[in-house]
């Protein structure tokens, strides 16, 4: 396996695809591209381009999905509320990289004082205005992370991944989180042992390194070990559905990006009729045993301020 360094940063390289190398970093510890982008072009793509260009019908497939939504949202939310002292007053709850904000409306209808940070003009349109939630529209960087404040917990889903130095944010992050109080991140989980399978049976590239979009990429090990370098203690870590098996049953929608919509119209279904009969909290055991051997679409960690 060859190695590729770029400045401070080398590594193994796992991946190269559009002329961009993805290195098994040595010093940061996880997985990324290399040369990093430049961050202000980054900023620009969010903020203008993103949703309107990449996109497009992400808002209304989300509306399609409310229900299903709501289901991980609440399960999330039940964790945290779990690991929250009890208090009078509200706890408060920030979600970067809120979108179109069904998160934000979840955690408020169950009484959470919750804002957002979105800065995709569309998606913060949505959120504002059809949505009525306070979702401030910005890029998260070290000259503005200080200015919203702190509070009980900070939510990314689906963030990380696409943040150019994603040290420096989990940095800003503590710095935003309250003492003692908690940060919710989740993320892709890649080069996992599944795909690594399929890819080999299928003689696939690996279709999950998409450089020009994901700076980063994770596993629970390197997600846990980046908290705790930046002051965290990880609570709770889980899974996701292995969407990797429909692959390894036969069903190619890398091949066929046709089949795609049914695999996710399977794993939904699978899910909401776990919910409908009272069997989300054996669904969850599933999910947390898959990520305890590293398997799972998306890994998320739950992890405590330490000072």
């Amino acid at each position: 396996m060859s190695e590729k360094s770029w400045g401070e940063h080398s590594g193994n390289i796992l991946a190269e695809k559009e002329g961009i190398h993805t290195i098994d970093c040595e010093l940061c510890g996880f997985a990324h591209v290399v040369p990093l982008p430049d961050e202000a072009e980054k900023a620009d793509f969010y903020e203008n381009a993103f949703y309107d260009s990449e996109k497009e019908d992400y808002i209304a497939k989300h509306q399609e999905d409310e229900a299903w939504w709501r289901v991980e949202h609440n399960e999330k939310l039940d964790q945290l509320e779990a690991l929250l002292p009890d208090t009078e007053q509200p706890n408060r709850i920030l979600d970067i990289g809120s979108g179109p904000g069904l998160f934000l409306k979840v955690a408020k209808e169950r009484g959470w004082d919750a804002e957002g940070i979105e800065p995709g003009l569309s998606a913060w349109r949505y959120s504002t205005e059809n949505l009525g939630l306070t979702v401030h529209r910005a890029y998260v960087d070290g000259s503005n992370a200080q200015r919203f404040g702190q509070f009980d917990v900070v939510h990314l889903n689906n963030v990380l991944e696409h943040v150019v130095h994603a040290g420096d944010f989990v940095s800003h992050i503590h710095r935003m989180v309250k003492s003692s109080g908690f940060v919710s991140i989740s993320v892709p989980n890649d080069f996992n042992p599944l795909q690594a399978v399929a890819a080999k049976q299928l003689e696939h590239e690996p279709w999950w390194v998409v450089p020009l979009h994901h700076i980063n990429y994770f596993n629970r090990s390197s997600l846990e070990a980046l908290l705790r370098q930046h002051g965290f203690e990880t609570c709770y870590t889980t899974g996701s559905f292995p969407l990797e098996l429909f692959l390894l049953m036969g069903v190619d929608y890398i091949s066929d990006g046709g089949k795609g919509s049914g695999v996710h119209q399977q794993r939904k279904l699978f899910e909401l009729t776990m919910e409908k009969h009272g069997q989300t909290a054996l669904k969850r055991k599933m999910y947390d045993a898959l990520a305890s051997v590293g398997v799972g679409r998306l890994v998320t960690v739950i992890a405590q301020k330490k000072e």
